[in-house]
């Protein structure tokens, strides 16, 4: 009887499951890097604008889920910040 080679797999799978690990990583560094970026930018003024933008780019070239991050920053802004009220 033949044998189904079960072995010759597994190496690929933990490639596979490295690489996605990985993805995550940088998703998350690129995601707290530019939410920590926000805070300092209250501070800094509008000069890091182009840090900002780079680094939401770098997080949607590595993976695509951070594109909700800006939708975040809004409702963080509106909500428990109160930022965008009109009352100061």
């Amino acid at each position: 009887m033949g044998r189904f080679p079960i072995r010759a797999s597994s190496p690929a799978v933990e490639s596979v499951a490295w690489v996605a690990e990985r993805k995550d990583v940088l998703c998350a560094f690129f995601w707290f890097s530019r939410y920590g970026l926000r805070a300092l930018c209250r501070t800094a003024g509008p000069g890091t604008l182009p840090g900002g933008l780079a680094l939401f780019i770098l997080g949607v070239m590595s993976k695509p889920m951070i594109v909700t991050l800006p939708f975040l920053l809004l409702v963080l802004d509106a909500w428990p910040l109160r930022r965008l009220s009109r009352k100061r």
